[in-house]
């Protein structure tokens, strides 16, 4: 395993890469060799042409790096071109949270009955669900379903049907089982909120935190093209957790989607001689990209250069 230096996360067997130079590109994608280029470009960078709060560093920090971001395609592996970032200390919080999406879908009789014919192994339980051999089936049922029940809902009338249905339930105490199901919709983008208090020591500190978060600011937002016709996408960031990432989770390139600054960062406002002021409390909310999917994650081991 290599070792890494404390100041400036990076490996002793990495070789250093200019900042602006592109992740090179494969000739076939994979998410493990994704995330190994971009490993390769954040390790790339150090510290050195960073603005980095405070000016000495703790030895473990939060790196934030800033560049444009070209993908082809969907197969393909992204240009990360690199302009520069910001360095700060470790955030509050550093919680990772990954959401895919599922749907609860009432497929009722038409489809309970769909779904019995299409599945080969269908049959009802003891909990009154619907069991069925592939979600490819429920979902067809679901479809199904649907299709039928607009058709009755337009040969009788929704409000009739709805009327008769109530009554029934009136009358004699019973609903009709509804057959509910869930149906998986598809992955999501993680979203990250990370908060700091920053206190600089001097002007010289206080001036590079202003710096940085104008930059940043200045990185999230958009420019008006073509007589403010059209707007050109903001910069594009990748974080990474120095020099530890491989202990914790990793990041995929994302979009900063808020910028929060607190210049009261006591509670109270609160000002130097100079005018700058006492702390500032920053919170940015990061969204990525790409989504996270099986083959991104690896079980082997901490340090092994690969997933979270």
């Amino acid at each position: 395993m290599a070792d890494f230096d404390d100041r400036t996360g990076l490996s002793s067997a990495t070789p250093s890469r200019t900042l602006n130079e592109p992740i090179p590109r494969s000739t076939g994608y994979t998410p493990a060799s994704r995330l190994q280029k971009i490993d390769r470009y954040l390790d790339g960078m150090g510290t050195a042409s960073l603005e980095s709060f405070p000016i000495d560093l703790p030895k473990y920090y939060f790196k934030i790096g800033i560049g444009t971001y070209n993908r082809i395609s969907d197969s393909d592996i992204a240009d990360v071109k690199g302009n520069g970032g910001v360095v700060l200390p470790m955030p509050a919080t550093m919680q990772d949270a990954l959401g895919v999406q599922w749907k609860d879908e009432e497929i009722g009789w038409t489809g309970a009955i769909v779904s019995n014919a299409l599945s080969s192994d269908g049959d009802t339980n003891d909990r009154g669900g619907w069991q069925t051999g592939t979600g490819l089936t429920m979902g067809a049922a679901a479809a199904a379903a649907r299709g039928v029940g607009s058709l009755l809902s337009y040969a009788t009338g929704s409000n009739l049907a709805d009327r008769a249905i109530s009554a029934g339930q009136a009358m004699f105490g019973m609903a009709p089982n509804q057959f509910l199901t869930i149906l998986f919709k598809g992955p999501q983008y993680k979203q990250y909120t990370f908060t700091w208090k920053l206190a600089p020591k001097n002007v010289k500190e206080s001036q590079i935190l202003l710096n940085i978060i104008r930059r940043l600011n200045r990185e999230a937002s958009p420019t008006a093209d073509y007589s403010a016709l059209v707007w050109r996408y903001p910069s594009v960031f990748q974080c990474q957790f120095s020099p530890n990432e491989n202990q914790m989770y990793k990041f995929k390139p994302a979009v900063l989607r808020n910028v929060v600054t607190n210049y009261a960062g006591s509670g109270m406002p609160a000002f130097y001689k100079s005018g700058f002021p006492e702390s500032v409390q920053l919170s940015l909310t990061f969204q990525e990209m790409e989504f996270w999917l099986k083959g991104d994650f690896d079980i082997s081991g901490g340090d092994t250069g690969g997933g979270p």
